[in-house]
């Protein structure tokens, strides 16, 4: 610990260092001349061997305490203070792969397993020992020997790579693994990688894709909002049938789509889907070109992450209403004609009963609207 010390101030001090060592020699030179000038005169080659021998004999044990000796010591502290370093590093990062909920390798430039961790093992359903006898092209389903070896080659000229691959196991399933691969060239070569399984959200997403793909087949619009009514996902006839882009209408909000009669009901219809889960009403939405297309909607809640969400399928009923409007202006229009003609004038329904019976029915027949109307039995009517 001294020395340690000792080492530290005087290394801290280049002038301190300078100051030690010319005081040494001079203090030395200043010895080795008395001392030849108390000796006999010799000559001049021998006088300077011996100013020479005797003035690094004085100056030696100078340099050793002062200088070499803290300076060795200090080299090796830190050596070991590094060694320990790093040994404590590499225990960190052994416990870090053994704690890791990702599978983890180790191979040499070859592919070969060199460590694997316990996850690996557990995902692939291997031992440990047959893995370590095993190489990556062991448990590759899609890439042949050839392929792997390429793959490593790139994987050693850049240095790093990370890639979606599948994985054999040992009972003959196949993993969708996602890889993220690291090279360093220390002990002749060395490939660290972590795996983590996708099997499940590729599954996930393939089963999203299919279903967009349904949905995008339909005729009917879909649409999941936020509460507030912001767009979360929609179908392709939600944007196609309004003429707007996909990227126009999932940056529009409802209540720009809606009709402001519309508008001011909408807080009320989803404080009702809130309380009943689920529900339907007409509304009506604008159009990118100014047209009004009056809908049927079929909500509910549906609850995402801890979030509430509207799905809602909505129907366009352009047509429907126009066929009701026509309707209803025909009805108005044989309901006039009725009350001014002196014929009976009477409409059943498919099952034979009346629902029709006009002021000259009255008349002719003696019997009332009120008691002819929904009656099954028209023979004892007409």
């Amino acid at each position: 610990m001294y020395k340690s010390q000792n080492l530290s101030f005087i290394l801290k001090s280049p002038a301190l260092i300078f100051l030690a060592v010319a005081l040494s020699v001079f203090i030395s030179e200043a010895l080795v001349m008395l001392l030849l000038h108390f000796l006999p005169r010799q000559s001049l080659l021998l006088e300077a061997v011996t100013d020479a021998t005797l003035l690094v004999a004085l100056v030696s044990p100078t340099l050793y305490y002062l200088l070499f000796l803290p300076m060795v010591t200090h080299i090796r502290e830190r050596q070991l203070a590094e060694d320990t370093l790093l040994k404590n590093k590499e225990e960190q990062f052994k416990i870090m792969i053994r704690a890791s909920l990702d599978g983890f390798w180790i191979t040499d430039a070859r592919g070969r397993f060199l460590e694997v961790n316990n996850a690996y093992c557990q995902m692939m359903g291997y031992s440990q020992e047959e893995l370590l006898s095993m190489g990556v092209s062991d448990v590759e389903a899609i890439e042949t020997q050839e392929d792997t070896l390429l793959h490593i080659g790139k994987l050693l000229a850049t240095g790093s790579d990370r890639f979606e691959t599948r994985h054999r196991c040992k009972d003959g399933r196949i993993l969708n693994i996602e890889a993220s691969a690291n090279y360093s060239n220390v002990n002749g070569g060395r490939i660290y990688c972590f795996l983590r399984d996708i099997t499940e959200r590729k599954h996930a997403e393939e089963e999203l894709k299919l279903s967009e793909q349904i949905l995008n087949s339909i005729t009917d619009t879909v649409f999941l909002l936020d509460l507030d009514g912001n767009f979360v996902y929609m179908n392709a006839a939600a944007w196609k049938s309004r003429g707007y882009t996909q990227e126009e209408m999932m940056g529009m909000n409802l209540r720009a789509l809606n009709t402001p009669e519309y508008n001011q009901l909408l807080a009320l219809r989803i404080k009702e889907l809130l309380a009943k889960g689920q529900g339907s009403f007409e509304s009506a939405h604008r159009c990118k070109d100014g047209s009004i297309m009056p809908v049927e909607i079929y909500a509910r809640i549906n609850e995402s992450g801890g979030r509430k969400l509207l799905l809602t399928v909505v129907r366009d009923i352009t047509e429907r209403k126009h066929m009701e409007g026509a309707l209803q202006e025909s009805e108005e229009m044989f309901r006039s004609m009725s009350n001014n003609t002196h014929d009976a004038m009477i409409m059943m329904d498919d099952e034979g009963n009346i629902s029709f019976w006009n002021a000259a029915a009255e008349k002719i027949f003696g019997y009332s609207t009120e008691e002819v109307l929904g009656k099954e039995d028209r023979k004892s009517v007409v």
